[in-house]
């Protein structure tokens, strides 16, 4: 049977099994007469069923191991057997797939060849066999060089230490060096493809980022090993690392080495702290009895006593506004007069409740943005900071060296409330509708009725928490939307490359070094 009949074959099988998981679940759900505990636990073992047939289109079959016996077995997303229960096809989290991952040159495990599969829409593009990392141009040239004593002790080293590396279990940071050819990159790729079958449990929790010097060598890696397109792996280019933006474009060698050195993020102080500014002006601060004007002067002893804290710039504003309230209480209690207790505490609820000194704080210590605040020092809107050479007309067109700036911006102004703001708003939103529901399901009891109704039991915000919609994307994309996600392992290719503020994304995102 040629390998596309083979495929054609195993697809045939998954069609079959997902038609009949989604006909038993069509039955479960149809079903009345079951109990409801037992009904719903089958209901939802059917639903993770087709869910897990349907995931499995995609590349059904990436792989097959040929054993010293002869044997040939195909590695795939899911397990597939025939009606005499032999396997068709081998779950790739099985024991018996483990050779697939795992054999090397150096050590075998009973593997002669490895094979890999390229598909798409069901057919099959392309496969290319791994005779155990011997298929990188070096090792082939050495192979295919007349046979010495001294050639096959050469082969023999590079194999076992190219298995030392893969099998590597130390702590710290794993580099892998060599010239052109011997196969830096296909080592690494097994050993992320070896980390992902024995560290199956923890990478499966936190995942795998693997970065490339651009799309093409991303695609390479998908191509060589089918298998790390698991949905524990997120594929990144440089210009990739920072959530919504997605760039290739290159600064000038100049620029770039200026973005790229750590005296960048002295800088980058700078410019989170020429937005926490002076008034020009008193800002006139309107109170029952007196009007108080904030200066210049209290501003900076309440921006002061503020920074002390050390927080991100926007996780600050409340304490900023709660030091300028306090220092403006003296001064109102001079303007009035007197300095009574219940006078003292009147005059500090009237500052803290005041309209006027928040828009004062909105204007003296802003909301801000990665983005917004990088726009702005681009622009030479940042006063305080003298930096021509970062000028550029369209401040938003972010490049590859400004992904790590603005990572540490992130860092340095905190979050600006609007993703907690929008899901307050759709928790808020979704409790009023379970009280709706409360209500209409109450109403038909009578106050004298000893029966007992849905309401007896639930009340409206356990309704609402249990319609909470679930997160149905893949550990890979919800990690890939999340700036603060931390990896369990990242690999890095090309890493010459990189900046030291580049370094610094990555560090942050795999804090273990691991």
């Amino acid at each position: 049977m040629s390998e596309q009949a083979r495929i054609t074959s195993l697809y045939e099988k998954l069609d079959k099994e997902r038609n009949k998981a989604a006909a038993d679940l069509a039955a479960a759900l149809r079903d009345t007469v079951t109990q409801r505990l037992d009904r719903e636990a089958f209901v939802d073992l059917l639903t993770r069923e087709v869910g897990k047939y349907r995931a499995a289109e995609e590349g059904l079959c990436f792989g097959r191991i040929d054993s010293e016996k002869g044997d040939q077995t195909y590695i795939g997303r899911v397990g597939l057997f025939d009606d005499d229960f032999e396997p068709l096809l081998l779950d790739w989290r099985a024991p018996a797939a483990r050779p697939f991952y795992t054999a090397t040159a150096a050590n075998p495990e009973g593997v002669v060849l490895r094979r890999h599969f390229r598909v798409r829409d069901r057919e099959l593009c392309d496969f290319h066999d791994d005779e155990l990392l011997t298929d990188t141009t070096a090792l082939l040239d050495a192979l295919n060089a007349p046979r010495t004593a001294t050639m096959r002790d050469i082969v023999s080293t590079i194999q076992a230490e190219q298995d030392e590396i893969i099998r590597y279990s130390g702590p710290g940071v794993l580099v892998i060096e060599g010239g052109p050819g011997t196969g830096k990159t296909a080592v690494a790729l097994h050993r992320v493809a070896y980390l992902l079958y024995t560290r199956r449990e923890r990478l499966s929790r936190h995942g795998v980022l693997i970065v490339g010097p651009n799309t093409g060598f991303l695609r390479y890696v998908g191509d060589v090993l089918p298998s790390l397109g698991e949905t524990d792996v997120v594929f990144a280019t440089p210009g990739e690392l920072y959530p919504g933006v997605t760039t290739d474009l290159e600064d000038t060698p100049p620029l770039q080495r200026l973005k790229g050195d750590i005296s960048v993020l002295d800088l980058l102080a700078v410019a989170v702290a020429d937005r926490q500014e002076l008034p020009d002006d008193p800002i006139e601060i309107e109170l029952d009895d007196v009007v108080v004007p904030l200066d210049a002067h209290t501003t900076a002893v309440a921006r002061e006593k503020t920074r002390y804290y050390d927080l991100p710039h926007n996780a600050a504003r409340k304490y900023f506004f709660l030091a300028l309230a306090e220092e403006l209480v003296a001064p109102a209690l001079r303007l009035i007069g007197v300095d009574w207790p219940e006078i003292e505490e009147d005059v500090r609820h009237e500052l803290r409740h005041s309209p006027v000194l928040r828009d004062a704080v909105d204007r003296l210590w802003p909301l801000l943005t990665p983005e917004q605040l990088l726009a702005d020092l681009y622009e030479g809107r940042c006063f305080r900071i003298g930096a021509p050479e970062l000028y550029r007309p369209e401040a938003e067109a972010w490049t590859v060296s400004d992904v790590p700036l603005l990572d540490e911006l992130a860092d340095l102004l905190g979050s600006d409330g609007t993703a907690e703001r929008a899901a307050k708003r759709e928790e808020a939103e979704h409790l009023e509708y379970a009280r709706g529901v409360m209500d209409v399901l109450s109403i038909d009891k009578r106050a004298d009725s000893d029966e007992y109704i849905v309401t007896d039991f639930v009340n409206a915000e356990v309704l609402a928490a249990r319609h909470e919609a679930r997160d149905h994307r893949t550990l890979a994309e919800r990690a890939a939307d999340d700036r603060t996600w931390t990896y369990a392992h990242v690999v890095v290719d090309e890493a010459q490359e990189l900046s030291a503020m580049d370094w610094r994304v990555l560090l942050r995102r795999c804090p273990n070094k691991s």
